[in-house]
């Protein structure tokens, strides 16, 4: 049951990965390095590097995941407006319409386990009826 349901949100996981993963692209917007993006002042840091991306995860995470605004950061930051949209953007596409893509996809699999499940036990069900008319119609004394 966990195997075939983690199999089947896969893609959920895909998707998830490729929406987090542009949104830090998207949150390095200040492109001058001496000027605080969301993910933090990274003046020592070099465009590209671990330190920098895992700053841009951690910004991206608390403004998805969290619905933390970071009022204070993005009103000081050029381009304001534009931060605030993808602030929207993001909460909207992680929050609301992944999540709602994950219950439907759980709630796919569990229907196409149930039934599999169902389809199973009705085997069974036949199989042991057989083996007790089988039994009492005298053939076990045959052998």
């Amino acid at each position: 049951l966990v195997v075939e349901v983690t199999y089947s949100v896969r893609w959920f996981f895909v998707m998830l990965t490729v929406f987090v993963v542009s949104m830090i692209w998207v949150v390095d917007y200040p492109v001058d390095p001496t000027q605080a993006t969301l993910g933090g002042l990274m003046a020592n840091s070099r465009p590209g590097s671990l330190g920098r991306i895992w700053h841009y995860f951690l910004s991206v995470y608390r403004i998805g995941l969290l619905g933390d605004t970071m009022e204070s950061q993005i009103d000081n930051m050029r381009g304001a407006n534009y931060l605030w949209f993808i602030f929207v953007a993001t909460t909207y596409i992680i929050n609301i319409t992944l999540l709602n893509l994950l219950i439907a996809i759980m709630s796919s699999s569990y229907e196409d386990i149930s039934s599999r499940a169902a389809v199973m036990v009705s085997r069974e069900r036949w199989a042991m009826l057989g083996e007790t008319e089988f039994s009492s119609a005298g053939v076990s004394s045959w052998v």
